[in-house]
């Protein structure tokens, strides 16, 4: 195979291949470009590996749609990176990697760690990370980790709640309803997405449950700039957290990653799990050689364990390059 011209000109449609080798540059503001290449993406700079050569296809268990994308994790402007997709046409639930957006929007508004948010009887929600009771808080601090290692839907309607209202209320409108004010954050969410470039993503629920698609190619962009919200990076990186609760029986609840690769794999770092029985996902953040990232995303594996599989598959694939001399 031939290096690709990366100067050529960006085109801004996603591939309808189902495998693709395509170059992204990341601007300052996180937005990504796309350029569908044959062959593979060099450009220069000593923060860059050498040579990353194209990923051959990578045999999956039963994913449905499977990416790769290397950022630079160094000092100044992030360079090009090489993406390899499968099954990069179709739009895939994302199932509890939406909480990963919800985080992100949360974030932007710089709420105070220390504001306790109380569960109401709005909040309720069935499926992961139940635990919590109605009139009990946890700080804001501890609800980004609740978000990311059990993934509890119930906080991420707190969240939309609380944090709707607030924004509701900045436009003047201070007589609504927790539907109204979830309403709204899913409106912030989807400009989230948007400004992101997530191309036809559409997000209805803050938690997952329900109807929330993006490509894998826009779950890639999602990981990716979530890689920049340091509280986000210290959740995914932490096996297991004291939930410190408040309320008429304070406790502290022991809340534990589900992301199996996390600690089973020493380079990988982050990342989240999302599931929707039976659609199973996963995004892992790993470090590489030269101040990489390496961001590998699953979608719609039909076994939880075959999430696990598909990715390091994917990891492994990409660490030959660097285990492997190169010609000179």
């Amino acid at each position: 195979m031939q290096p690709c011209a990366c100067k050529e000109k960006m085109r801004p449609r996603i591939s309808r291949l189902s495998h693709a080798i395509l170059c992204y540059q990341l601007s300052p503001d996180g937005r990504l470009s796309v350029t569908l290449k044959q062959g593979y993406c060099l450009k220069s700079g000593n923060k860059l590996p050498v040579n990353l050569l194209a990923i051959p296809p990578v045999a999956l268990s039963s994913s449905k749609a499977a990416g790769i994308l290397l950022i630079n994790e160094g000092p100044g402007p992030v360079r090009s990176k090489a993406l390899y997709t499968q099954g990069d046409r179709d739009l895939q639930q994302m199932a509890s990697m939406t909480k990963i957006l919800t985080a992100m929007v949360l974030a932007d508004l710089k709420p105070d760690l220390t504001t306790l948010l109380t569960r109401t009887d709005a909040d309720s929600a069935l499926g992961s990370g139940a635990n919590l009771n109605v009139s009990e808080s946890i700080s804001v601090n501890d609800a980004f980790y609740n978000l990311m290692l059990p993934s509890s839907n119930v906080t991420a309607n707190m969240i939309a709640r609380i944090w709707g209202g607030k924004l509701l209320q900045a436009e003047g409108i201070t007589d609504y309803t927790d539907r109204q004010a979830l309403v709204r954050w899913v409106r912030q969410m989807n400009a989230k997405c948007r400004s992101i470039g997530m191309g036809s993503a559409l997000f209805t629920t803050p938690s997952g449950l329900g109807n929330n698609h993006a490509s894998v190619i826009g779950a890639l962009k999602m990981v990716a700039r979530a890689t920049r919200y340091p509280m986000i990076m210290r959740s995914w990186k932490t096996q297991n957290y004291r939930l410190k609760v408040f309320g008429d029986t304070p406790r502290i609840e022991t809340i534990s990653n589900t992301n199996n690769l996390l600690f089973s794999d020493l380079e990988v770092i982050g990342g989240k799990t999302g599931t929707l029985a039976p659609i199973y996902n996963l995004a892992c953040v790993v470090s590489m050689p030269n101040n990489q990232l390496l961001l590998v995303v699953t979608l719609g594996a039909e076994r939880a364990e075959d999430r696990f599989t598909d990715c390091k598959a994917m990891i492994d694939a990409v660490k030959v390059q660097y285990q492997t001399p190169k010609a000179s």
